[in-house]
């Protein structure tokens, strides 16, 4: 037989164990290190492209608005386009909307001295607030249509007024009528003389009374819009604002308006009210804007032929040296992301044009400031010729 020697069975010693303990922990606590370090690169890339995202969305939208702003469909300056009313000769008359002076949601401001509304003050391409400018009207103030209660405070407002880029409808020679959207406004030229006017109810223009079409006619639709900072992008089905502020614009709408009983622009919308009520509805295009701020160029020696060239640049340009020598815009935007990071705390103090936060807000939010420099394409050439 075999004689198999047998050996007692042995473990670890405590101190062994020990040892085998520690280095686990050592190893654990070095990948939970990387991990934490790379959950909190992960949120800062996250919240870094959230930002950008928002600053890319706020910048090229308002951008390409203030370089079309003062666009007439070829127009040179606006002393040759008058507002028209529906069904009437042009000249005289003015378009005439559901406003008044007792409830602003329809207008965003007074009537001229000629007793033209807000929205069709063809010379003033661009209005500015300037929050900031305590030598000037407050930006409620002179745009009633702001709830002050919501509106960002420091924030820049801008208002804009062009037609759009491309026409609608162009008209052949040989057309005696043109066919738009119901109620819609539009601006219509011929390269020498323009009005603005708002299509029919059966989008069939001439109408009744209305001037006959010249040959080679465009029609282009007719913008108006405010763009503000609004302390929240949204409610919810309680009414409670999700408290993320966020660029908004209020935009004339032309047909589908649509107050929903209340008394400001942001609880209106458009295309689902009465088909031929307009008034102004607001909506946000880019969330997490703390702040807008703009600087402006403006071209003060400007003579007639003289060229095109920025000689100063201000934050509070005055009101009738904007609309007729403003020739570019610095706009700057803070932006906020929009969920906290409790792994970060904004420590820094942020100044940029006329605007200065006084200390650190010392909270959990990633904050950039982002800018882009635009120029205004289209001088007001009622206030005289320039070249580029």
């Amino acid at each position: 037989m075999l004689n198999i020697k047998r050996r007692a069975q042995s473990g670890l010693s405590l101190i062994e164990l020990m040892i085998a303990i520690t280095l686990g922990l050592i190893i654990l606590a070095a990948l939970l290190a990387v991990f934490v370090a790379n959950n909190q690169s992960a949120n800062q890339t996250d919240a870094t492209a959230e930002l950008q995202d928002n600053a890319r969305a706020a910048l090229d939208i308002l951008g390409r608005d203030l370089s079309m702003a003062g666009y007439w469909g070829g127009m040179y300056g606006t002393s040759a386009i008058t507002p028209c009313n529906l069904g009437t000769s042009c000249g005289t008359t003015q378009i005439t909307t559901t406003a008044t002076a007792a409830n602003p949601l329809y207008e965003c401001g007074s009537n001229d001295s000629n007793g033209i509304q807000w929205a069709f003050q063809f010379a003033n391409r661009i209005e500015f607030a300037d929050q900031l400018d305590t030598g000037s009207a407050a930006a409620a103030t002179r745009f009633p249509c702001l709830d002050s209660s919501v509106l960002q405070p420091g924030s820049d407002v801008v208002a804009i007024r062009r037609a759009a880029g491309q026409s609608a409808v162009d008209v052949s020679p040989t057309a005696t009528s043109a066919k738009l959207t119901p109620y819609n406004f539009y601006l219509y030229s011929n390269g020498i003389t323009a009005s603005v006017m708002r299509a029919p109810s059966t989008g069939v223009y001439p109408g009744s009374g209305d001037p006959p079409l010249l040959a080679n006619t465009s029609f282009y639709k007719y913008v108006a819009r405010l763009y503000y900072v609004r302390k929240y992008d949204h409610k919810d089905a309680s009414g409670n604002p999700d408290n993320i502020p966020s660029l908004c614009r209020a935009e004339l709408c032309g047909s589908g308006f649509n107050a929903h009983g209340g008394s400001t622009m942001d609880s209106a919308t458009c295309g689902d009210g009465a088909a031929s009520a307009s008034g102004f509805y607001a909506q946000c295009i880019a969330d997490g804007i703390e702040s807008l701020q703009v600087e402006w160029g403006l071209n003060l020696n400007r003579t007639s032929g003289s060229d095109c060239m920025v000689d100063t640049s201000t934050s509070q340009p005055q009101a009738a040296q904007l609309s007729a020598y403003g020739l570019s815009a610095r706009i700057s935007v803070l932006v906020r992301s929009s969920q906290i990071d409790g792994s970060y705390t904004d420590n820094k103090v942020y100044n940029f044009a006329d605007y200065s936060m006084t200390q650190a807000k010392a909270d959990h939010y990633h904050r950039r400031i982002y800018s882009t420099t635009v120029q205004l394409r289209n001088p007001n050439g009622d206030s005289g010729l320039c070249t580029h």
